[in-house]
């Protein structure tokens, strides 16, 4: 697909944390390096690059007091956790590092948050879209643990 003017790229990041790297984020503000999935699609004068292909690369997740943009590193990415604003009615449903935590931390393992950038790519303004959704690993180990358990067993044909 060609890039010009108008042209937006849309990229869903999907990470997985042990119970250790969530909390150590949340509570003690340690960085976590973890692999992770990107998705990225693009889409220009109503067309788009779908079928999106799976890029497995490395995270750097941190939790700054300060709002940051996602950077591309050359590995993979760095993604800074939402903070919440001071003076910011918490009830709005304001995008908060702490609902990662546990549910004792008032959290519930579980972040989904979207940041919007624009930059120029070879003078061409590009807008880009990341989504980010951050689980704790039990979400996914679970939901291969299911899908397992529902497999049928048919008798081998050797």
């Amino acid at each position: 697909m060609d890039m010009n003017i108008g042209s937006t790229l849309v990229i869903n990041h999907i990470l997985y944390f042990t119970p250790e790297q969530r909390l150590a984020l949340v509570r003690e503000r340690q960085s976590a390096q973890i692999i992770g999935v990107s998705v990225p699609v693009w889409f220009n004068q109503g067309k788009s690059s779908e079928p999106a292909h799976e890029v497995f690369c490395q995270y750097t997740v941190t939790n700054e007091p300060q709002d940051m943009i996602i950077a591309v590193l050359p590995t993979g990415y760095r993604i800074n956790l939402p903070q919440t604003k001071p003076n910011t009615d918490e009830s709005q449903n304001v995008p908060c590092f702490k609902k990662l935590g546990n549910s004792e931390d008032g959290g519930s393992g579980w972040l989904i948050f979207k940041q919007f950038q624009t930059m120029k790519h070879n003078d061409q303004p590009l807008q880009i879209l990341h989504y980010v959704e951050l689980r704790d690993l039990e979400y996914y180990l679970d939901s291969v643990r299911q899908s397992d358990s529902n497999a049928e067993t048919l008798p081998s044909a050797c």
